[in-house]
């Protein structure tokens, strides 16, 4: 993939955001406070990781550093606008590439969060039974826990998740097997 570069959307005059979701300063010639005149160089910025996972970055505007979300500034750079929710559509919150950014609703973006610390299965809304060793698959939509039925085979289980996710317009179709290893890593 090609690595297109556009101005960050409110940054136009001092950053560029690429597609692949690096950063860079962009040349140019800033006045300081007492008129003093430097030349700044473009360079390529490093992001680090909050605790949330999220990739972010320091910018600098009016004199003050602001801490932005990566995935967001490269979501409203290419698209023009910056949405209540960015949703990270294969689930890795390091992975800011335009084409996995989706603007999503709180719900959606909820549905394609990650497993719970609990969660031994590794698929969301799948887990075993012990008492009969069956898989048991369920969803939660609009507040209600829908029961996709006891499965003897695991696979079946997480594609009866797959496809009620994509019935309900959370999932974009995704072959199983790669649904799977996106789920399991």
């Amino acid at each position: 993939m090609k690595e297109l570069w556009k101005d960050v959307l409110h940054y136009e005059t001092s950053y560029e955001v690429s597609n692949l979701g690096n950063i860079r300063t962009k040349s140019r010639i800033v006045i300081g406070g007492h008129g003093a005149t430097r030349f700044i160089l473009q360079k390529d910025l490093v992001p680090t990781k909050n605790p949330d996972g999220y990739m972010v970055i320091n910018l600098w505007s009016d004199n003050k550093f602001k801490t932005s979300r990566v995935h967001r500034l490269v979501f409203a750079s290419f698209r023009g606008y910056y949405p209540k929710i960015v949703d990270h559509k294969d689930r890795n919150k390091t992975n800011n590439k335009e084409t996995n950014l989706r603007d999503v609703t709180y719900h959606t973006n909820s549905h394609n969060s990650g497993n719970l610390s609990t969660n031994t299965s590794g698929v969301k809304g799948v887990s075993r039974i012990k008492a009969t060793g069956k898989w048991y698959a369920n969803i939660k939509h609009n507040g209600e826990t829908l029961s996709l039925g006891q499965h003897v085979v695991f696979l079946d289980a997480v594609i009866a998740r797959r496809d009620k996710e994509i019935e309900l317009g959370i999932l974009e179709e995704t072959p199983a097997k790669e649904y799977l290893v996106a789920l399991t890593g």
